[in-house]
């Protein structure tokens, strides 16, 4: 009998477990963009969260940028401590090649080219008058 109840007990456990979602729940980038950590689509190779730096002449600024790719569309979000929180905007992937404007309360706004190269996403950047470059790598 106590055989019975623990192969019983067992066969609940895997009938439950086989049946619920194990997917983690959307990562928050900005109040309106919802990424889910998930592997890289050969489709879509730069949605997701980002990491690295901007440099400029002597000067380093870590950044986290968070992109969403639609057709050829790109929208986000993106921070580092010297520009606070701002916004993806008028960005494009087109033929492996990125565009877009990061814009700012508080900071001027930045335009961003860029491509992926070897797992990295990077390029020139220009703003306040200073063009430097910049590179991230997926969280």
């Amino acid at each position: 009998m106590k055989i019975l109840a623990i192969v019983f007990s067992l066969t609940l456990f895997a009938a439950f477990t086989g049946t619920c979602d194990r997917s983690t729940p959307p990562k928050v980038a900005s109040p309106n963009i919802y990424i889910k950590d998930a592997p890289a689509n050969p489709g879509d190779p730069i949605s997701g969260e980002w990491s690295g730096n901007f440099k400029v002449m002597t000067f380093t600024e870590p950044c986290t940028l968070v992109l969403k790719l639609d057709g050829a569309k790109v929208t986000g979000a993106i921070t580092s401590d010297h520009t606070g929180p701002g916004t993806v905007t008028n960005g494009n992937w087109v033929d492996g090649k990125l565009t877009f404007t990061a814009e700012f309360a508080k900071h001027e706004s930045i335009a961003l080219t860029g491509a992926l190269k070897d797992g990295k996403l990077g390029g020139e950047f220009t703003t306040e008058g200073h063009t430097g470059n910049w590179e991230v790598t997926r969280k």
